[in-house]
């Protein structure tokens, strides 16, 4: 029995963690990005305790919404694990096909009932994301008839919010013939566009509206079917250039974000995380005299650290991440305070931020802001590019 046509599928995420918040879903957000990659939809996703009685509901609700159904979760062998008992009441006798896990030790398995087919893979995402992608997509696909053509494509706006670039996007939406969808996906410091496109026309639909997208938002358009850490690298790479980092606020997260990018070694060179005020100055370079002036909360500081970690590991550019994440203010700054810099050999760009009075940012938040805004001046200073949102212009001498 082959599923339903339609090339709908609905998820169903098992795990008392997610629900208590233990443990962030990964899972549904990657089946989701790449079920409709494959050209699938997905209409709905439900998380679930792991309770035998709610994962029967949670299934039978899902197969009223969709001719196919993932479960992530709940396979093991152990008393908290009840998908397989669920999944037995369900069939009622039927057989249970075991999807074959060579990445782990407990196999999946595909159900067939009347109202349509269930597959059910480990929670464990490594093993969640290869037996999707080898055995659970390519069923799918040979139930699902002849799909609907679709193309997706994407741009990473850094520096303006969700409404803004709405409001930049809105007179495309309103002209347009084209039949295009558009999704706004906001992040701390950026926000990623998608165009998605059908029909017969779909790839040219989509890149023809992507340009269009990128002549109304300009140099705000850090990537195009990238993150901002991979787009840094490549044009890194073009320029024949290599950067170093200090970093204070972002604690190692601005040297994080750029070693997950394959082939990085070729243009980092490496990073200082000087936490404490004194080892701005022994690790950083940062003269004392400076801080003893503006302190460790300054532009000026920022300027100098990305100077001095420039200089002691010999790279084309330096970097810098200065501030205040919080919860308390420090210096008589408050939380949410940072300046970042970018230096080279004849020039430097600065990125101040004062928090606004009436909204507050969690911890996480502020120090991702940061690394978001040091990585886009930097693709601004490699690219020769004008002054950023919120970019002080000029900057200030060093």
């Amino acid at each position: 029995m082959t599923p339903r046509g339609g090339g709908t599928v609905a998820l169903v995420l098992v795990g008392d963690e997610l629900l208590a918040g233990h443990v962030n879903d990964t899972n549904g957000p990657w089946l989701g990005r790449r079920l409709s990659e494959a050209g699938l939809g997905v209409v709905s996703s439900t998380l679930v305790a792991d309770e035998a009685d709610a994962v029967v509901r949670a299934v039978e609700r899902a197969l009223a919404d969709a001719p196919a159904v993932v479960v992530t979760g709940g396979l093991g062998r152990t008393s908290d694990d009840q998908t397989r008992p669920a999944l037995a009441r369900l069939a009622d006798g039927r057989p249970m096909r075991p999807l074959p896990n060579g990445w782990g030790t407990e196999d999946g398995v595909r159900l067939d009932l009347a109202q349509g087919t269930v597959y059910a893979v480990p929670g464990v995402p490594a093993e969640m994301s290869a037996m999707v992608d080898e055995q659970v997509i390519p069923d799918l696909l040979s139930g699902a008839g002849d799909l609907p053509l679709r193309a997706v494509g994407s741009l990473l706006v850094v520096g303006l919010g969700e409404r803004e670039v709405a409001d930049l996007l809105a007179p495309m939406e309103a002209t347009t013939a084209d039949p295009i969808q558009l999704a706004f996906l906001p992040r701390p410091g950026e926000v990623e566009v998608r165009i998605r496109a059908e029909g017969a026309d779909a790839a040219a639909t989509a890149e023809r509206n992507v340009r269009q997208a990128r002549e109304r938002l300009g140099d705000t358009v850090a990537a195009e079917g990238q993150n901002l850490e991979q787009a840094v690298v490549v044009s890194l790479l073009a320029a024949g250039a290599t950067v170093a980092a200090a970093e204070s606020l972002t604690g190692g997260l601005l040297a994080g974000a750029l070693v997950s990018v394959p082939g990085v070694s070729a243009v980092f060179r490496g990073a200082v995380v000087a936490y404490a005020t004194e080892l701005k100055a022994d690790l950083a370079g940062v003269p004392v005299d400076l801080l003893d002036r503006d302190g460790a909360v300054a532009a000026s500081t920022a300027v100098a650290m990305a100077d001095g970690v420039r200089r002691r590991c010999g790279s084309t550019y330096g970097m810098a991440t200065t501030g205040v994440a919080g919860p308390d203010p420090k210096e008589g700054h408050p939380a949410g305070t940072f300046h970042v810099a970018v230096t080279w050999d004849d020039g430097m760009r600065v990125l101040s931020r004062r928090p606004s009075p009436d909204r507050a940012s969690t911890r996480d938040t502020v120090r991702r802001l940061a690394v978001v805004r040091a990585l886009d001046l930097l693709r601004r200073a490699v690219g020769n590019l004008g002054a950023g949102p919120g970019e002080s212009w000029p900057p200030p001498t060093r």
